[in-house]
């Protein structure tokens, strides 16, 4: 609803989250004091908002323009530079978080290594993993050749001569 704060509040709300005065808004605004519904979204300089006047309207507004403006990053998205695909990772360590970690890269269809201390340690963290998958199967969340291709794609090591061509190495281990 329209009061005499809300020109306040759109101003601090500009001034707190440093929203560009070109910024485009849809949904439910305040235009002139009347409340409309609208289809297309809006200049910023034609309506205000009715945002930020309780707890949650505030940390949801902060959300929501932090994820658009982690997505530009000075010196990095700027200049051009791109992630770095990633094809394999190394896990070190095949207990419960490990071999979770581990699960969640084969799902991406990624390539991955387990390093355990022993073979024994090792034999179990490939078991969490294949029961992982077979969970995954069992609940109709992933198809039984998309969990075998999966599967396929995990090997199991005691040392570290495998890592030398690894995108990204991952330690969840005690030792």
């Amino acid at each position: 609803m329209a009061n005499d704060n809300d020109e306040d509040v759109a101003t601090e709300v500009d001034n707190v989250f440093n929203i560009p005065t070109n910024m485009s808004f849809s949904g439910l605004v305040v235009m002139k004091g009347s409340k409309e519904k609208l289809d297309e979204p809006t200049a910023r300089n034609d309506v205000k908002p009715v945002i930020l006047t309780t707890d949650t309207s505030k940390a949801l507004a902060h959300a929501f323009f932090s994820q658009r403006l982690t997505s530009k990053v000075p010196n990095v998205t700027d200049i051009g530079l791109k992630p770095r695909q990633i094809k394999k990772v190394a896990v070190i360590g095949g207990g419960l978080m490990g071999s979770g970690i581990a699960a969640a890269f084969l799902q991406g269809n990624i390539n991955v290594i387990l390093k355990a201390t022993n073979a024994e340690s090792l034999h179990k963290g490939i078991k969490l993993i294949q029961a992982n998958m077979r969970g995954l199967v069992e609940k109709g969340n992933m198809a039984r050749a998309k969990a075998d291709k999966a599967l396929s794609l995990l090997k199991g090591v005691l040392d570290y001569i495998e890592f030398k061509d690894v995108d990204l190495v991952i330690e969840v281990g005690t030792y």
